[in-house]
Order: C-alpha cells, then structure tokens, then sequence
C-alpha cells in the first residue's frame, strides 16, 4: 500500500507541486517545480496537490501519494495521448522492456486503458496545460472525504487479498 513514507497529506501550502516537465504549463503562481531532490514526504504532502505529466504507466511514487490522500492530477486520456503522438510527454511501460512506447494509435489507446491513474478512484483529469492551471486556480477539494474514506475502506480488502495471493504462492497446502 506504499505506507511507509509515513506522510498524510496536510496541506499548508496555497500551491501544487508539478511533476513532470513544468514548462509544458502556462506561467502561474499557482504551480511550482517538485524538488529534483532532497525533499520529504512530509514537504510533498504540504501541497495542495500534485499535478502528473506521467511517463510511466505505473509508478511506485503514485501510489505513495495516492496512499498519503494526496489530491492528484493527471491528463485525460485523450490529451495524454495527443501528448504522446506529438511528443510533449514520454510513455514507457515496465511491461514493454523500459523502451519509449511509440505505437498505434489504437495500441496507446490499449496501454492507456491500463494505466494506474486511470484506474483508481478520485483523481482529478484535466484536457489542456491551460485547463489544468485554470481548475487549480479554483480546486476546492471536495473528493477529500470521500478520498480518505475509500482509502480507509479498502485497506483490509486489498491486504486480505495479498495474503491469499501470498499464502498460496508460499503456504501450499500438500
């Protein structure tokens, strides 16, 4: 579940942290760089979100965040993909060797239907960098309770279902 950064989100900043490729928004006081290094988890959960230019289908720092009940945004399904074809955000997936994903429109439109972000609940999707500055500029977290409700909910749904997984691979029974 990716709690051992031992962070919540407690927001005490009036800003988002971008990670990915900043420059791809329009200025805005509203944005700022994530740290290259050198930051806590505890400075991460000081946002008031976290905007994604992903890369990666799946990555483990989603998850840490999404566990932590931190507000996240990423872009739509049809504007990463316009991203992808135009080459204004990178796609590579663990499950195709690490390589830049070019393909099909058609097959990004399969890999795209797998992508944690767009799986799991309560995220935020915005269709243009302008769009994205213009609904933060405005973000009232109004998925908050019910954000942190599921997370509290699902939490010994999905760890009974490692230890099945778990006790069947390791405790067998003869």
């Amino acid at each position: 579940l990716c709690q051992y950064t031992n962070s919540i989100h407690k927001p005490t900043k009036s800003t988002f942290v971008i990670s990915g490729n900043s420059l791809l928004f329009p200025e805005s006081p509203i944005i700022v760089d994530k740290p290259a290094k050198g930051y806590s988890w505890q400075e991460l959960c000081s946002y008031k979100g976290i905007v994604h230019c992903p890369y990666e289908m799946s990555t483990m720092s989603i998850f840490e965040q999404f566990w932590a009940g931190v507000p996240l945004f990423f872009p739509t399904k049809r504007f990463y993909k316009q991203c992808i074809i135009e080459a204004k955000m990178d796609f590579i997936s663990i499950y195709s060797n690490n390589d830049l994903y070019v393909g099909t429109e058609e097959e990004i439109d399969s890999w795209l239907d797998k992508a944690d972000f767009y799986l799991y609940p309560y995220m935020y999707y915005y269709d243009s960098f302008e769009g994205c500055i213009q609904m933060l500029t405005t973000f009232e977290d109004t998925q908050r309770f019910d954000r942190l409700y599921w997370l509290d909910q699902n939490k010994p749904v999905i760890l009974g279902r490692w230890k099945e997984i778990l006790d069947t691979l390791f405790f067998k029974k003869k």
